[in-house]
C-alpha cells in the first residue's frame, strides 16, 4: 500500500497555508522611509557592538540624517514595490550604500537612487523656526538619550544642506531619537543567540554568534553563524557541483549569467510518471504516482509536478540528520556535499524556528494611522468654498461676473445653505466651482502623523516581536527543499538584470520559509534582496473622490501603485544568512560587477523548508530519477560496473529520466510556474479606490 502525502484539497490533513494570502495593514509613507533607514542599520555586521562607540555612532547620525533626507526628496512608488517608470534602467545597479559601509562619506545615498526606494510627501504650511524649537525641546525632555547622543543628533541636523526642506529637517532629531531608541530595544528583545558552524577546531573558540531582526517583519540575518574557515570548507565541498554545472552547460534557460547547480525542477516528481515506493529509501519504485487531490485546482497549485523535498529528522538537543537523498545531488558523485548543505541547515535552525513564529503574529504598525481620509486635510468641498471667499474678498474675480459682496462675517467653513450665503452669491459659487474644479490646484495642507514618543508611547517588546513566538523544531521531522545556484557576470556580459516578484514554490510545496546562504561573493556591486508585503487596502475608507489625504499620507498614486509595500532589504555578502517566511515576496535588484575588467560571480544555497504540518511526498518514497545517480547506487549495490546498455535499460525499468527528458520537464515546469501570475498567489493589484 503506496503511503499518503498531503496536496491542496486532498484527503490528508495539513496546514491551510492562509499565510500565503497574508495582506497587512497598511503602513504610512513616512514610516516605510524611516524602515528604509533602521534597515540601514540592523543588516550591518554586529550593529549591536559598533552603537557603543561614541566616534562611531557620531558619524552614524550624520549619515543617517542624510540619507533620510534623502529619502524624502525620491519618488515614493519605490515603497510600494511598484513597476519602474519608464525612466528606470532594470539593467543598472543602484547607488545604494552597502549597509555595513553606511559610515563612509562617500557612499551616502543619492536622490534617485532606486534601492533606497522611498518619498513624496507633502509639507503643508509649516513654521520652520516652530518646527525646529519643538523637536529641540524634545530632545531635551528624551529621558532615554545621554547628553552626549543629544548633541551628536544636533550636530547632525545642523550640517544638513542649508536648502533642506524646512519640514523635513524637523522631522530628522525625532527619527534619529526613535531610531537609536528602537536600536536598543532589538538588541534587548530581538537578537538571536546562536551555536557558530566553526570547523577550525585549532582556533579559539568562536564568539557566540546572532542574528539580528530586519525592518521587515520575520527576516533574521546573521554575518558570523558560519565562520570562516566553515565557509571555505562549505565552498570546496560544492565545488565540483560547478565543475559538473558548467560542462553540461546548466545555465538558466532565459539567462547565460545563472548557473544552476542544483535546481529543484530537474528530476522533480511528474505526477502519473513518477515511480514511488512504500518503503522508504528503495532503490526501485514501485509504481507512478497519481495526484490525489481535486481534478481542478487553483492556479497556483500544480497537477503535474511538484519539486521533492529532502526528508531531515531534528533531534531533541537540535542536531539534525539527513535521512534521504538531496534531488539532484548524487550523493556518490558528491560525497561531502550533503553533509555540507546539512550542517549549515543545522546552525540555521533557530533562525527557522524565528520564521516559522512570523507566519501566526502580527507586525505592529509605529504610526497608528487612521486609515480614513477625512483625518488627514481639509473637506474638498469646505476647501473648495474657503478658496472662493478668499479670492473673492482679494478682488480677483470679474466683478460683471460674480457682483455679490461678501458679508464680513460669513465664515467659509460653514455650508453654503448656511442664512449667511445669499441666494446670488451661493449661485456665485456654484458657477465659480464648476468652472475651476478640475483647472485649480489642490494645495490642501496634509496632516501627515509622525513617530510616536519613543519614551512613552511605545511597547517596545509588542514592536519588535508582533507577539511572536519562535516555533520549536526539536525532535521533529522536517522536509526540505533544495537549491544552489551562481551568478557569474564576464567583462562581456557584466550586468545582471535583477529578477521578478514572487514567493517561493506552488501551493502544493508548501513552503514556510526561505534560508539562503552566501558562501561567495566576489567583484559585484550591491546585490539586494528585496521584501514586500500585500496590504489590505480595503481598509481605507473615504468620501465621494475624496482621496487625497491618503495618497500622499500613505504614499500611494490611485489607479496606479500595487497593494504592496516594500519593507526591507538585504544584501549579499560571503557567509551572511538569511531567513525569512514565505509571505513575503521578494525578488533580486539588479547589480553589476564592480571592476568592469575582471569576472565576478555570487554563489548562494538556498533551502526551503516545507510546512511541518503538511508531509510531502519527498525523496524518501521517490527513487533517484537521475541515470547516472542510478549507475552509481546499482553499482554500489551490486559491487560491479554494468554494461552501458544494462544501466540504461534498468534505469529505464526504474523510472529514471533521460537527460533529454529531464530538460523537457524542467522547461515545462519553468513555464507552469512563470505563467502563475503574481495576483493569484498574494491577491496583488493596483490600488483602486473608487468613486463609490
Amino acid at each position: 500500500m503506496p503511503p499518503e502525502f498531503w496536496v491542496p484539497g486532498g484527503p490528508v490533513a495539513g496546514n491551510d497555508l492562509d499565510f500565503r494570502q497574508l495582506a497587512l495593514e497598511p503602513r504610512t509613507l513616512l514610516e516605510r522611509q524611516y524602515m528604509a533607514l533602521l534597515c540601514e542599520f540592523l543588516t550591518k555586521p554586529r550593529w549591536w557592538e559598533k552603537i557603543g562607540d561614541n566616534d562611531t555612532l557620531a558619524k552614524w547620525m550624520h549619515e543617517a540624517a542624510i540619507a533620510f533626507v534623502s529619502l524624502r526628496d525620491t519618488d515614493g512608488s519605490l515603497l510600494n514595490g511598484d513597476p519602474p517608470n519608464e525612466e528606470d534602467d532594470r539593467g543598472s545597479n543602484s547607488d545604494a550604500p552597502n549597509p555595513e559601509d553606511i559610515e563612509d562619506e562617500n557612499i551616502i545615498p543619492e536622490p534617485n537612487s532606486r534601492n533606497e526606494a522611498v518619498a513624496f510627501a507633502s509639507t503643508g504650511e509649516k513654521s520652520g523656526s516652530d518646527l525646529d524649537k519643538s523637536n529641540s525641546d524634545h530632545l531635551e525632555e528624551s529621558s532615554t538619550l545621554s547628553p552626549v547622543v543629544i548633541a551628536y543628533i544636533r550636530a547632525a541636523v545642523d550640517a544638513l544642506p542649508s536648502d533642506t526642506d524646512v519640514y523635513t529637517r524637523s522631522l530628522v532629531p525625532h527619527t534619529l531619537s526613535f531610531l537609536l531608541s528602537e536600536l536598543k530595544a532589538h538588541q534587548t528583545f530581538s537578537l538571536l543567540r546562536l551555536p557558530p558552524l566553526d570547523t577550525n577546531q585549532t582556533s579559539a573558540p568562536s564568539p557566540s554568534a546572532r542574528a539580528s531582526p530586519t525592518s521587515a517583519y520575520g527576516v533574521l540575518i546573521s554575518d558570523d553563524l558560519i565562520s570562516p574557515t566553515a565557509v571555505a570548507k562549505f565552498g570546496r565541498a560544492v565545488a565540483p557541483l560547478e565543475e559538473h554545472a558548467m560542462v553540461h552547460g546548466n545555465w538558466h534557460p532565459k539567462d547565460n549569467r545563472v548557473l544552476n547547480l542544483v535546481h529543484p525542477s530537474s528530476y522533480c516528481l511528474v505526477y502519473g510518471k513518477s515511480l514511488i515506493s512504500s518503503v522508504p529509501g528503495a532503490l526501485v519504485g514501485e509504481a507512478p504516482i497519481k495526484w490525489p487531490g481535486p481534478k481542478k485546482s487553483a492556479t497556483n497549485v500544480s497537477t503535474r509536478f511538484q519539486w521533492l523535498p529532502a526528508e531531515f529528522s531534528v533531534s531533541p538537543t537540535k542536531s539534525v540528520t539527513l535521512k534521504s537523498y538531496i534531488n539532484g545531488l548524487g550523493r556518490r558523485t558528491y560525497p561531502h556535499a550533503a553533509g555540507a548543505i546539512r550542517a549549515v541547515f543545522e546552525v540555521m535552525l533557530p533562525m527557522f524556528e524565528s520564521a516559522l513564529g512570523a507566519l501566526t503574529s502580527t507586525p505592529v504598525r509605529r504610526i497608528q494611522a487612521s486609515f480614513d481620509s477625512d483625518e488627514f486635510c481639509q473637506d474638498r468641498e469646505e476647501w473648495f468654498r474657503t478658496k472662493f471667499i478668499e479670492t473673492k474678498r482679494a478682488g480677483t474675480l470679474p466683478s460683471a461676473q460674480y457682483p455679490t459682496a461678501v458679508p464680513d462675517n460669513l465664515d467659509p467653513t460653514n455650508s453654503k445653505r448656511n442664512n449667511r450665503w445669499s441666494k446670488e452669491l451661493a449661485a456665485e459659487y456654484d458657477q465659480w466651482q464648476e468652472e475651476n474644479y478640475d483647472t485649480l490646484s489642490d494645495d490642501r495642507d496634509i496632516v501627515e502623523p509622525e513617530l510616536p514618543d519613543p519614551n512613552d508611547d511605545v511597547d517596545w517588546e509588542e514592536l519588535c516581536t508582533g507577539g511572536r513566538q519562535s516555533d520549536t523544531l526539536a525532535g521533529k521531522d522536517l522536509q526540505v527543499i533544495v537549491k544552489m545556484a551562481a551568478i557569474h557576470l564576464t567583462p562581456e556580459n557584466p550586468n545582471y538584470e535583477g529578477g521578478n516578484w514572487h514567493i517561493e514554490g506552488m501551493e502544493n510545496e508548501a513552503i514556510a520559509a526561505t534560508g539562503i546562504f552566501y558562501y561567495d561573493v566576489e567583484n559585484i556591486t550591491d546585490s539586494r534582496l528585496t521584501f514586500r508585503n500585500v496590504i489590505d487596502d480595503e481598509l481605507f475608507t473615504y468620501q465621494q473622490s475624496e482621496h487625497t489625504g491618503l495618497e500622499s499620507v500613505y504614499g500611494f498614486d490611485n489607479y496606479n501603485s500595487a497593494n504592496t509595500n516594500i519593507c526591507g532589504s538585504v544584501t549579499a555578502r560571503t557567509s551572511r544568512c538569511v531567513v525569512f517566511p514565505n509571505f513575503l515576496q521578494h525578488r533580486v535588484e539588479p547589480f553589476r560587477l564592480a571592476d568592469p575588467t575582471r569576472p565576478g560571480h555570487r554563489r548562494a544555497l538556498a533551502l526551503f523548508l516545507v510546512h511541518p504540518e503538511n508531509r510531502l511526498c519527498s525523496t524518501a518514497h521517490v527513487p533517484p530519477q537521475q541515470e547516472e545517480v542510478m549507475r552509481d547506487e546499482l553499482a554500489a549495490a551490486f559491487g560491479s560496473k554494468w554494461p552501458a546498455l544494462v544501466v540504461e535499460r534498468v534505469a529505464r525499468f526504474a523510472g529514471c529520466m533521460s537527460k533529454t527528458e529531464a530538460k523537457k520537464v524542467e522547461t515545462e515546469v519553468g513555464e507552469e510556474r512563470s505563467n502563475t501570475l503574481e495576483g493569484s498567489f498574494a491577491h496583488v493589484h493596483q490600488i483602486y479606490l473608487c468613486e463609490h
